[in-house]
C-alpha cells in the first residue's frame, strides 16, 4: 500500500443544491435578468442548501469579484500609453528604409 499524497480537493455542492442554483439561473436568463419574477426560486436556495454551501457559494463569488478586478487593472496597466509616447503619434516616427535593418 501506498500513502495518500496531499493535494487539493475540490469540494462538490450536494446535488439538490446545484439543480436550485441552476434553475435560478435558468428563471433569470428566462426573464431579461428580473430578479423579482425569480424570488421563488432564489428562495428555494436558501431554503435547499445547508449553511456550509451558502458560506461556500459567497467565498467563491468574492474570490471570482477579486480575479475579476485583478484582470481588469492589469488590462488597464497594459493599454496605459507609456510617459515617453505621450502626445506622440504614428507620424512622429521616423520612415524606415531597407538598409536601416
Amino acid at each position: 500500500m501506498h500513502s495518500p499524497t496531499p493535494g487539493f480537493t475540490v469540494e462538490a455542492f450536494p446535488r439538490h443544491c446545484t439543480r436550485s442554483v441552476e434553475a435560478y439561473k435558468t428563471c433569470l436568463v428566462a426573464n431579461d435578468d428580473s430578479k423579482d419574477k425569480c424570488a421563488h426560486e432564489g428562495q428555494d436556495i436558501l431554503a435547499i442548501c445547508p449553511p456550509w454551501a451558502l458560506d461556500k457559494m459567497k467565498e467563491n463569488q468574492r474570490l471570482r469579484l477579486k480575479l475579476e478586478a485583478q484582470t481588469n487593472h492589469k488590462y488597464r496597466k497594459a493599454m496605459e500609453v507609456p510617459e515617453y509616447n505621450n502626445g506622440r503619434t504614428v507620424a512622429d516616427v521616423p520612415a524606415k528604409i531597407w538598409s536601416d535593418g
